[in-house]
Parts: C-alpha cells; structure tokens; sequence
C-alpha cells in the first residue's frame, strides 16, 4: 500500500505476557496491511522473538503498574493471574506512551487478525478520542491521545483505592478491564466512537461468537469466506466486510488459518480436537504447567 501524501502513521502495540502460540499470527498480518506502521510488543515472560516487530520488555514500564497491583483485589470469575494483567496492560501502554513520547496508538488484543490500514481508516473516527467495541471492549481500538489512558487508569486506581477503604463497595461488581472502559464512557470526558458500526458496509468484528449486524453464524461463530485476501461476514443477502476477526477464546485455534487463508485437508477437525482439550483440561493445569504448554505450542507451529 502506497503512503498517502500527509497521511499520519499511526504505530500498532501488543502487549504480551507469556509465551503465545497465535501472536505470531496476528503480527503478521498486521504488519501486512500496514506496513508504514511500527508495531510495538511488549513482552515478558516469554522466550519468544516476533518477525516484524519492535520487541521491548514490558517490565521497563511498570511504575505505575506497580501501584496498581498494590490495591488489585480480584473481582472476576476468570484466573487471577490473567485478569490482573488485562488491567495492568494499560498502566503498562500508558507508561510506554509517556516515554516514548507517543500520543496516538492502535493497541490490539494477541487474538486478533488485522485486515484493515488503520492509518488510512482513522479518518472514519476523526473527531474521537478513542473507539471501543459494543461499548466497552478495547481488543483493536484507537487511542488517539495520552489523556485517554492517563484518565482510564485514573479511574482504575480510585475503584480500587475505594475498595481498600470498604472492602463491601462495588462486591457485587464483576470487575474486568471492560468495566473501566464503559465506566470511561459513560462519564462523557471523551468522545467514543463505535467501531463495529458499518461504514461503507464494512465493521471491527467485535468477536468470531458475537452476533454482529446481521452475519449469519454457524456453529455459534461467524460464517466468514475471503475474497481477495479479505474477510466478509456473510448476511442473508450480499456480505459484509470484516477489519479484523477478533479471535476469543476457542478462535485463537483458527488464527493460523485465516491469516494465511491455507485450509489444509482435516484443519476443522484439529481444530475441533484443541478445543475439547482446551475447554476440558486447561483448568485443570498449574500454572507451570500452563506455561510449559504454551511454550510448546509457540514452537510446534502446528496452530
């Protein structure tokens, strides 16, 4: 893609802990669709080096983020350990931004496939401080100023310093980084634009399980064809075109498939086989041995 005169270029950034079989995936194709873009990892915990990227370590951003975890008290019914990190991710970005002297970023989940240049999109939200998915999601979102996540963590930090001060405020809360983005929302500082809204019938998927503007699902997912390296959600009549696929959960297992749009003979079925793995034994590991799998799936390459 050609870089459009006086077009600004606006950096990608995942933040990552741990090893990942599927990130790989998604910095590929972002790098693919925007190739002007610098894409930022930051990483720890995990021996992994990522093709096209610059690769930092997260801990060198982590002051305020220390602060943070100093008042966590988990109010979430997924694992501890992940739900704390959903929330220090930001203090985490935000650190980032301030030295590094960054005002504006696309931040992305390691579970999403970008097919969309986001520099020559953003004129879609001109006027927005930020977009978020269905209200409160933040999995491939445009941050278009520091004042945005300086704000965002500001709130984290008062529910949680209330929390200290009377363990009964918010309990009957379920607290994860997706209730500080709608809590960011409602509070009308900031202009937020939707990004699964259709604009030149084309949307951010909010998620492969998430029923989204009319596309058809099949088997509780999306049903998605490409054309021309690009994927639309099929409605009842004509289709609509997806910026990303927004891989949760299970849909990571598809990653390596769609952003390669290589569909080797039995890959459902693989695929299908991960899943009941996933969905029946994970929970049943140690975090030990959770991490020694991952470690193994990011070099098998076979997902």
């Amino acid at each position: 893609m050609k870089k459009q005169a006086n077009l600004e270029i606006i950096p990608i950034a995942f933040v990552q802990k741990g090893n990942s079989f599927y990130l790989e995936y998604a910095i590929s194709c972002a790098k693919k669709f925007n190739p002007e873009s610098k894409i930022y990892v930051l990483a720890e915990e995990t021996e992994q080096k990522f093709n096209g990227s610059v690769q930092r370590d997260s801990k060198i951003y982590s002051d305020s983020r220390n602060n943070f975890k100093k008042l966590y008290v988990h109010r979430s019914n997924s694992v501890f350990e992940i739900e704390r990190f959903c929330l220090e991710r930001w203090f985490i970005l935000k650190d980032f931004m301030k030295k590094t002297n960054l005002n504006k970023v696309f931040v992305m989940d390691g579970d999403v496939l970008l097919f969309e240049n986001i520099s020559s999109n953003a004129w879609q939200y001109a006027g927005f401080d930020l977009t978020l998915s269905s209200g409160n999601c933040a999995h491939a979102t445009y941050i278009m100023s520091l004042n945005v996540l300086e704000e965002y963590c500001k709130l984290v930090m008062e529910y949680y310093e209330k929390v200290k001060k009377d363990p009964s405020f918010g309990k009957d809360d379920s607290v994860t980084d997706m209730f500080f983005w709608g809590k960011l929302k409602d509070n009308a500082k900031f202009k937020v634009g939707e990004s699964t809204d259709l604009v030149d019938y084309s949307a951010f998927d909010a998620g492969l399980t998430f029923k989204q503007n009319n596309i058809l699902m099949t088997g509780g997912m999306k049903k998605i064809v490409f054309q021309d390296g690009l994927p639309f959600g099929l409605l009842e009549v004509g289709a609509i075109r997806l910026k990303c696929l927004h891989c949760q959960g299970n849909g990571k297992f598809f990653m390596k498939y769609y952003s390669t749009q290589k569909f080797p003979l039995f890959w459902r079925q693989r695929v299908e086989i991960m899943k009941f793995m996933r969905d029946n034994f994970s929970s049943k590991l140690n975090n030990e041995s959770r991490a020694k799998l991952k470690l193994w799936f990011s070099k098998s390459k076979q997902f």
